[in-house]
């Protein structure tokens, strides 16, 4: 790579954080901001604290992992404010791939050993493809023919965490959070993104929505069009026709039938 793109991938870099650290409510946590998301961006396959504290500053390597640990796990901000930054930021590269064709919900957990990451058990989660100790979060990406982008994304709080009242006080999370289904979670997400006046379309799910029948009717009195694999797939080519789509192909987004 030439000098010259060098500097031109820094002074992106550079755009980007100041971007989305306007979110975040102080200049120390800006600062703290742009460097691990650099260390996110650097080559190196563990994107843990430590090892980003190493690659950003290996002779304070130590002293740097401490504020790193203050920055992600004290300090407080508005982290829906900072991904609708990111998705401002991103939003012309968007528009430009075409239009948005999809809404994707997913699934996804996140393996751990201990007991104390917040919201952590013992549930299924498709990246292991097992019942295994872990985190699982729902989240939210828009998808154009070529391009997607993630909006946005919450942690799924188990039933046996949000009955756990001294385990939430040391985790830190809020006493007015309710328990809620990962239905609920994607249908919180769909009225943040139609307050936020995200472009709607059609919402894409797995079976664990397809066969939610509360989903399905929020859906469809937000008159927003989906696809959803019901368990087994059976009636699922009735139910997308009755939805005003057609019948996706693998490797295919899914289009109107006005479209089509």
């Amino acid at each position: 790579m030439k000098q010259s793109e060098i500097d031109a991938l820094g002074l992106r870099i550079e755009k980007f954080t100041e971007h989305v650290g306007n979110a975040l409510g102080s200049r120390p946590q800006r600062k703290r901001f742009a460097e691990y998301a650099l260390g996110l961006l650097l080559p190196g396959e563990r994107k843990s604290m430590e090892p980003i504290a190493a690659r950003i500053d290996p002779e304070h390597a130590m002293a740097r992992f401490k504020t790193f640990q203050r920055f992600v796990g004290c300090s407080e901000w508005d982290d829906l404010a900072v991904r609708r930054a990111a998705y401002t930021w991103a939003k012309p590269a968007i528009e430009r791939s075409g239009p948005v064709q999809a809404w994707i919900f997913d699934d996804t957990g996140f393996i751990k050993q201990g007991q104390h990451s917040v919201f952590v058990h013992r549930q299924y989660t498709g990246t292991a493809g097992k019942v295994c100790n872990c985190q699982v979060a729902v989240s939210l990406s828009l998808a154009t023919a070529t391009l997607s982008m993630p909006l946005d994304f919450d942690l799924y709080m188990p039933e046996c965490w949000a009955e756990d009242w001294d385990r939430r006080e040391e985790a830190k999370v809020p006493r007015d959070l309710d328990f809620r289904t990962k239905p609920e979670i994607a249908l919180d997400m769909i009225d943040r993104a139609l307050h936020d006046g995200i472009p709607p379309a059609p919402v894409v799910v797995d079976c664990g929505y397809g066969d939610n029948g509360a989903f399905q009717a929020t859906l469809d009195l937000l008159g927003l069009q989906y696809v959803a694999s019901p368990a087994g797939d059976r009636g699922s080519t009735a139910r997308k026709r009755r939805c005003g789509l057609s019948v996706t192909r693998p490797g295919r987004w899914p289009r109107s039938e006005s479209q089509s």
